[in-house]
């Protein structure tokens, strides 16, 4: 596992020291456990390079220099003007390119956030319309439930009435001609005597 390609900066932090894969080089790396890149692949290639000559330049510094790092060979005195400018460009545009990295992880963990936020809204939204439907489901079979009896009660009080209706035909059917054709002439039965008087005018004798 190669140190250049961890990020010490995660180290302090509480998920900062998981071995992550690197989804470019496949490379394994230390650093917080949401990251898919290492440092070597996040950092542009050209920025990699100078940052690698200035720390091989730095690193022949520390060998050749003494106990204070200075350089007895006089490497650091050989670098041009052009290229110390070139190397300070550099170091500022690295720190300027991992503020702005920082600031894009900070927003796009934001956004995550945001987005969290948002679907649980979603998922409670969702629950509650779920839970309406069923209580309105739950409304419908009532509503057919008693519909169907009321159905069942229409049709057995309709048989009711055409049955009445058979009965008072088949009464207003009924013809008597005379008193004598009924026996003795005489109406004993209420009910006999309530049908007579209201199928005919006649008189009818009723017995005491």
């Amino acid at each position: 596992m190669s140190t250049e390609h961890n990020w010490p900066e995660d180290f302090s932090h509480e998920n900062g020291n998981y071995n992550n894969d690197c989804y470019m080089c496949k490379t394994v790396f230390i650093g917080h456990k949401r990251r898919h890149v290492c440092r070597v692949c996040a950092t542009p290639k050209s920025i990699r390079d100078q940052l690698a000559h200035l720390q091989s330049q730095l690193d022949e510094c520390r060998r050749d220099g003494g106990p204070g790092g200075v350089c007895s060979s006089g490497g650091c005195d050989q670098m041009t003007p052009k290229q110390a400018d070139n190397a300070a460009t550099a170091e500022r545009e690295t720190a300027q390119l991992r503020e702005e990295r920082d600031e894009a992880r900070a927003q796009r963990d934001a956004n995550a956030e945001s987005i969290a936020f948002v679907k649980e809204g979603r998922d409670q939204q969702l629950g509650e319309l779920q839970r309406r439907i069923n209580e309105l489901n739950g409304i419908r079979i009532r509503v057919v439930d008693e519909r169907d009896e009321y159905a069942a009660r229409l049709t057995a009080a309709e048989a009711t009435v055409a049955q009445l209706r058979a009965e008072n035909e088949q009464l207003r059917s009924a013809r008597v001609s005379s008193p004598g054709e009924i026996p003795g002439g005489v109406v004993t039965s209420p009910t006999a005597l309530h049908q007579l008087t209201t199928l005919r005018s006649w008189p009818v004798v009723v017995s005491p």
